[in-house]
Order: C-alpha cells, then structure tokens, then sequence
C-alpha cells in the first residue's frame, strides 16, 4: 500500500465525524423552513419588530436574498447531477470494499486491514451523504449537502493524490494498483461535480426596493439575475471567485457604471437588515 495510507484514512474519518456532527448540530432546522435565504439573526429581527418602534420600517422581503429564477428548471438540472454522483460514489463504495475484502482475504497486516477499513467506512459515509442528498431540493439544505460534499471530496483528492506521488518501499501487484487508480479516478470524478455545482438556483431583487427612481433611470443594464453570485456560486466559484467575473465584464460591455448597475448584495448585507440588526442589539 501507498505510504502513509493509513494516516490519511484516520484524517478523512475524522473529517466525516466533523461533517456528521455538523450536520447534527443543524437538525434543528425543518424541512423546507429556508426556502429562501433569510437572515441567520431572524430571532433578533423579530424581538425588534415586537418593541413597537415606530422607526422600525424593515419589511420581511427586505432580509431576502432574492426570488428564484427559474427554479424548476435549475432542479431539474441538480436532479441529473446528484443522480450521477450517487453513482460514482457508489462504484466508490463497492471498489473500496472490495479492496477491503482484498486485504483481509490475502491475511496481510493489522495495519493494512485497518488503512483498508477507515477508507471503505470514508467511502460509504460519502455514499450516505449522496443518498440523501438527492432527496433535497431546497436552497438551505441543498447548499450545506453541496458544500459538505466538496469539502470532503476535495480533501481526499489532495490527500490521496500526495500518497500516490510519494515514494512507497512496498511492491504492488498489479491487480491492486489497477483498484487503487480507478479509486482516485473515481475520487476525482466525485470532487469535479461536487465542486461545481451551484448552491441555488439564480436570484432577482426588485430594484426599485433598493435604489431611488433617479438612480435607475441612469442604469444601462438590467440582467434578470441581479442579486450577487455569492448567494448561489459553487463551492469552486466561491474559492475562485468566478462570481465577480460578471462585474468585471461591465467596464468592457457597458456604456456607463452606475451604482445600479452592479449586482444587489444578499439580504444579510443591506442597509435594512444591518439597521435593523444594530437597534436589536441595543
């Protein structure tokens, strides 16, 4: 087996406890409850509103991240992407079993027995999450199954990857080594669409609930998806920060930059909800 095999399969155990303790902690939350994003203060929002403050004009679709665009369509799409990652983690899950069973079968060392098992027990953790990740077609859930599922994926490439370029004093039959690398193409195959997929579908914000009639008459552009691409971005954009690509792209295509051209920031970032947020914490 590769050098330190085992070490790395302890560290993608631990990170799947910390996943699943994650999502234990969030349980509280009901299905569908977030159909779209709210703020994560919305208790303190409430306790504000109650007081009976006269200044107190923040409206509930104020604290919205936006109205989806085309929402049928963008799950149907996820549907597609979640199915074929169910499969891929699934062929994962039954060659690191096999490799498992491999293991046990050839009497080799408690060591290699116990490398084998920790990453046969990553796999189907993996296979669990894609599971019920299919079974999710709400903007809250959605992006935490996404999320946690690019993290881990990612975490096992880099990891795997390394073990594989590092020198092994161990001699491989061939048969293992042929497992071993449809693994990690496997690994690969569930990072790559992980990674990439989007959180929730595109947004739109009214405007005019945002910006004077004299600011918009000055806009030149009126995409459908105004709101930032942070709120649904992938896992990779958000690193990459492809999202900005679109603001970028307005100094070469627009007649003119105004405040209104550029996209609306999510809910939690809004005059309103900040206000709001401070008279509730005095």
């Amino acid at each position: 087996m590769p050098a330190y095999q085992l070490a790395v399969g302890i560290v993608l155990c631990c990170c799947a406890l910390f996943s699943a303790f994650v999502f234990i902690s969030e349980g509280h939350y009901k299905e569908g409850e977030l159909r779209l994003p709210i703020h994560d203060d919305d208790d303190e929002l409430d306790g504000a509103a109650k007081a009976g403050d006269p200044f107190d004009i923040t409206e509930p679709e104020d604290l919205i991240n936006g109205y989806p665009i085309r929402e049928e369509e963008f799950w149907a799409k996820m549907r597609v992407r979640k199915f074929v990652l169910a499969c891929i983690a699934a062929v994962l899950a039954i060659m690191q079993t096999i490799m498992l069973g491999w293991t046990v079968a050839a009497d080799d060392s408690l060591k290699e027995i116990t490398s084998a098992a920790v990453h046969t027990a990553f796999a189907l953790y993996i296979l669990v999450l894609s599971v019920f990740y299919m079974g999710h077609s709400d903007f809250f859930w959605h992006g935490r199954f996404t999320v946690h599922l690019a993290t881990l994926t990612t975490t096992a490439v880099i990891l795997i990857v390394a073990i594989t370029l590092l020198p092994s004093e161990l001699v491989w039959e061939v048969p293992q080594r042929i497992a071993w690398y449809i693994s990690l193409s496997l690994w690969v195959a569930a990072f790559w669409i992980s990674s990439r997929t989007k959180r929730g579908p595109a947004l739109h914000f009214p405007s005019e609930r945002i910006y004077s009639e004299k600011t918009l008459s000055v806009a030149t552009t009126f995409p459908e998806n105004n709101v930032c691409g942070i709120t649904d971005a992938s896992p990779w954009g958000v690193v990459m920060f492809s999202y900005t690509t679109a603001v970028v792209m307005l100094g070469y295509t627009a007649k003119s930059l105004e405040i209104a051209d550029l996209p609306i920031v999510p809910g939690s970032m809004r005059a309103m909800s900040l206000y709001t947020r401070m008279k509730a914490a005095t």
